[in-house]
């Protein structure tokens, strides 16, 4: 049985938190990585940013998502949160927030305790976080309900080769300290959860067949996008890709806060 507290340790770890930069984006597609998710959220094609004035950010971690918004949206007003207080000490640490000022609000909390506040905002993201949540159905209705326009998010779709061998590696860790384990979703059962919240699926993005570990072994950008560029040929980023970028837009007025 998946426990959710494990995972929860994980990021509460003060190791964990330092190095977690460097463990997951490490070399030349690391980079690539980070770059390709900034451009995701900060960047989104299908956002209309200028119609936005607030955002939140759930589950903010080390704050590469953060920087990439306050400097590429410099009107908006964020809101970062995380349940995890070492994560946010690396957040607060990161030199493209250093000038944010009062544009930035960071606050130590864990998002279900967000669902009564009676603020909502333009725009909610939260990227890597849906698949550490055990209970997600009730996670993506507290986001929808803080969100008037928009929600992006991430997760690793059931239907995956990332997936799949994930789940081989969490099964040989069954009961393990400190093991970073995560849950996959039916994109479908996704989107009629979202059209349940009051809200469209605007945009599916699925960019990687090969599991990003396989891409970060690998080591080199444009051999990785190659291999993507011919699986896509075939369909097969469609069929198998990972993760699943999401970008849902506001479709039915928000119920009122009690």
């Amino acid at each position: 049985m998946y426990d959710e507290t494990n995972t929860q340790n994980y990021y509460a770890d003060q190791e964990t938190a330092a190095q977690f930069e460097q463990k997951r984006f490490y070399g030349a597609f690391g980079r690539y990585l980070k770059a390709h998710d900034a451009d995701f959220y900060a960047n989104n094609p299908k956002v209309a940013y200028a119609t936005c004035h607030t955002a939140l950010e759930l589950g903010a971690g080390s704050g590469r998502i953060t920087e990439a918004m306050v400097s590429r949206q410099p009107h908006l007003q964020i809101t970062a949160t995380d349940r995890s207080e070492p994560m946010l000490a690396q957040l607060k640490q990161r030199p493209g927030l250093a000038q944010a000022g009062q544009r930035l609000i960071i606050r130590c909390t864990p998002a279900e305790a967000l669902a009564h506040e009676p603020t909502s905002y333009d725009l909610v993201y939260f990227a890597r976080l849906l698949m550490h949540i055990k209970d997600w159905q009730s996670f993506l209705q507290i986001a929808a309900g803080l969100s008037r326009n928009y929600l992006l998010f991430d997760f690793p779709p059931s239907a995956s080769l990332g997936s799949w061998g994930r789940s081989v590696l969490d099964r040989s860790r069954h009961g393990a300290q400190h093991h970073d384990k995560y849950h996959t979703y039916n994109i479908a059962q996704v989107r009629q959860v979202l059209h349940e919240v009051g809200f469209e699926l605007v945009w599916l993005y699925r960019p990687f067949v090969l599991p990003i570990p396989v891409h970060l072994k690998i080591g080199w950008p444009n051999g990785s996008l190659a291999i993507e560029r011919a699986f896509k040929w075939f369909g097969l980023q469609r069929l198998l890709g990972a993760p699943a970028h999401m970008v849902a837009r506001r479709i039915t007025p928000p119920s009122p806060t009690p």
